[in-house]
């Protein structure tokens, strides 16, 4: 993937954020491109993949305080979840897949 060039507007797609986002980098020297046989930019898959990384307010992906505490009681409850199911698992050990079935067809 390191040498994979992808237009502009894949590249954007990548990196989720506009193309006129990445034509600015560009623009300022912050993101390497070269152009093509047809006089269009190129830029690689791995830098497109880095301006999200390095930058991500740029591309629209903010620091909200309240979605982080949102996301954070998400993965809490996740992990209860998981946990739970766990447990469930370990009490419900059926002998074998006849056993299981036997208990739960209808008669």
């Amino acid at each position: 993937m390191t040498d994979e060039y992808l237009n502009v507007k894949d590249a954007a797609r990548l990196a989720g954020c506009s193309t006129k986002t990445l034509y600015r980098r560009m623009k300022r020297g912050e993101l390497a491109y070269k152009t093509g046989e047809d006089q269009r930019r190129l830029i690689r898959a791995v830098d497109a993949m880095a301006v999200t990384t390095a930058n991500p307010i740029a591309c629209g992906i903010q620091q909200n305080p309240l979605t982080a505490e949102r996301l954070k009681r998400i993965e809490q409850k996740l992990d209860a979840l998981v946990i739970l199911q766990e447990k469930l698992l370990a009490l419900y050990q059926p002998r074998s897949l006849a056993s299981l079935a036997s208990k739960h067809t209808r008669s």
